[in-house]
């Protein structure tokens, strides 16, 4: 079954919650566009109030008006930089989310284009290589591979094995004839030439970062890469909520409220950070393992 990257967002959003329980509403009607300013609730609005925030999907909006008899609430559509999009009926609401839907996608982002180089996505390219050749042409590899991992030549005549080919990789050859660059054979081509499985680390792809992309097929994640960003995610996420403490015009009687210890929300964020960091030494190490340097 593809994971995708709702998965991960549902992923993270259980990290981060834990056994606390969210608040949530539905879409009574359907909202039809992102400039309409009154939103029906399916059920009573426990939560929702003048001054609150309800999250839709990848929105976020200001109530200035709740209606508790109409179940409306009248406000801002798109505020902290989320854009003001139609929703269907039934879609679900969050009350004075924690952590918006959009936070968590752009965190999940985020973390995965931190990563070091060392740590890729394994993609193949078949190339022709021409009878007695002493190059491969890398033209139809993405430039912006991070290193070839291994070139394996397909069975030749008489054989049914595939056979590692020892090879250089030279970077700037010609950027007229040779724009990706060229990894020069130990030996040439046999006679009759043959079709080369490039095995490159790229990248991972994380252009679209929507609700239905695959995190394995698109983004490149390997099915044991999949906790990383969730974690990653969480941490970064946690890791700046010890700042509303310093915002004293919004405290209460302090001294006489039940409180999260100072410095509790930090250290849950180290303890995440600790757990990302260790799981991405050991998928770099796993990595290494399996496709260990070649000098040819």
């Amino acid at each position: 079954m593809a994971v995708l990257v709702s998965d991960l967002v549902e992923r993270a959003r259980r990290e981060l919650y834990g056994s606390s329980r969210a608040m949530f509403n539905q879409l009574g009607t359907a909202l039809t566009d992102g400039t309409t300013t009154n939103v029906s609730m399916t059920y009573g609005l426990q939560g929702i109030t003048a001054n609150s925030y309800i999250g839709i999907d990848d929105e976020l909006m200001y109530v200035w008006v709740a209606n508790t008899q109409a179940l409306t609430a009248t406000g801002q559509r798109g505020v902290l930089g989320t854009t003001p999009v139609g929703h269907a009926l039934g879609s679900v609401v969050e009350v004075n989310p924690r952590f918006s839907r959009v936070g968590i996608r752009q965190q999940l982002r985020n973390e995965i284009v931190a990563w070091p180089q060392t740590l890729f996505s394994v993609q193949t390219f078949d190339v022709a290589v021409a009878a007695g050749a002493r190059v491969i042409d890398l033209s139809s590899v993405p430039v912006n591979f991070v290193r070839i991992l291994d070139i394996v030549a397909s069975p030749q005549q008489g054989t049914d094995a595939y056979t590692s080919v020892r090879f250089k990789y030279y970077k700037t050859v010609s950027n007229s004839l040779y724009p990706n660059g060229v990894a020069e054979l130990a030996s040439p081509a046999v006679s009759g030439g043959f079709s080369a499985h490039v095995i490159v680390g790229l990248p991972f792809n994380v252009t679209d970062m929507s609700d239905t992309v695959d995190v394995e097929a698109t983004i490149g994640l390997g099915d044991t890469m999949l906790d990383i960003p969730v974690y990653g995610a969480a941490w970064r996420l946690e890791s700046t909520r010890e700042i509303k403490r310093t915002d004293t015009l919004t405290q209460g009687e302090s001294r006489i409220a039940t409180e999260v210890p100072v410095g509790a929300m930090s250290a849950a964020a180290r303890n995440l950070k600790a757990l990302r960091d260790q799981r991405i030494n050991e998928e770099i190490r796993r990595l290494l393992n399996f496709w260990p340097w070649k000098i040819a």
